[in-house]
């Protein structure tokens, strides 16, 4: 799995160790709780980093080796996921990464 963050997303140096441990997780399967990339439905694909701080995506790469790039572009809190899920679904687009 290739994460990338959309550069006007911010982290700050302690946000970012936070971000880098809930990656470390890779995809968790309990949607309560704890921290790491999680799907939510077929909707949206979301890492929370800490308490209710999240980045977000409908938009997944695959390259041609099958590796999966999640390009989180939206950041926000749980109630801003759970908007941008009513509004939208997840998008599968093969790529030359």
């Amino acid at each position: 799995m290739i994460i990338k963050i959309r550069k006007p997303l911010r982290l700050d140096k302690n946000q970012c160790d936070k971000f880098i441990n809930a990656l470390k997780k890779d995809i968790i399967y309990r949607q309560q709780g704890d921290n790491g990339v999680k799907f939510i439905g077929k909707k949206v694909v979301d890492i929370k980093i800490d308490g209710d701080q999240r980045f977000f995506t409908n938009i997944l790469h695959s390259n041609e080796q099958g590796e999966l790039l999640i390009h989180f572009d939206h950041q926000g809190n749980h109630n801003d996921v759970i908007k941008f899920a009513g509004e939208h679904h997840l998008e599968f687009h093969q790529d030359s990464l």
